[in-house]
């Protein structure tokens, strides 16, 4: 099995935290070196301020089931025409459910909201529609703007 160069993680674990930090008005976050069990700022690999509620998590394995699951079903929307793939998962006897999708359309969605997902393109919100203007105006990895 091939060994995973020892930056590569520490990439993948940059981009997230840079995505996020663009969609939440340029908050600062931050990937967490050390991160896991040799880190003395908490769990986690992403800082971030104290006034967001969420916790990051960042895993890189060369196969993950829901991945195999996700493709299984991102096939299924293409051969149906469809853009986006939002799959949504539950163990039994659970409350609540995942929703698992590829990061351009969380991306879009954070954009642009519901209108993400219809089959006319979207445009971007202006202050002129009351948007807020710190809000993020820029496009999406590979979007031309």
């Amino acid at each position: 099995m091939a060994k995973t160069h020892k930056t590569t993680w520490k990439r993948f674990e940059s981009r997230p935290a840079r995505d996020l930090a663009r969609v939440l008005r340029n908050t600062k976050i931050q990937r967490k070196p050390l991160s896991g069990r040799n880190s003395k700022q908490g769990p986690g690999d992403h800082i971030v301020p104290e006034d967001f509620t969420f916790f990051s998590e960042c895993k890189l394995a060369a196969r993950f089931a829901h991945h195999s699951t996700f493709d299984v079903a991102r096939a299924s929307a293409k051969k149906d025409r469809r853009r986006d793939t939002l799959l949504f998962t539950q163990r039994k006897h659970s409350k609540g459910y995942l929703v698992t999708m590829h990061r351009d359309t969380f991306l879009r969605i954070l954009r642009y909201g519901a209108d993400a997902l219809r089959k006319t393109p979207p445009r971007p919100r202006t202050v002129a529609d009351g948007a807020d203007d710190s809000a993020v105006t820029e496009p999406p990895d590979g979007a031309k703007s």
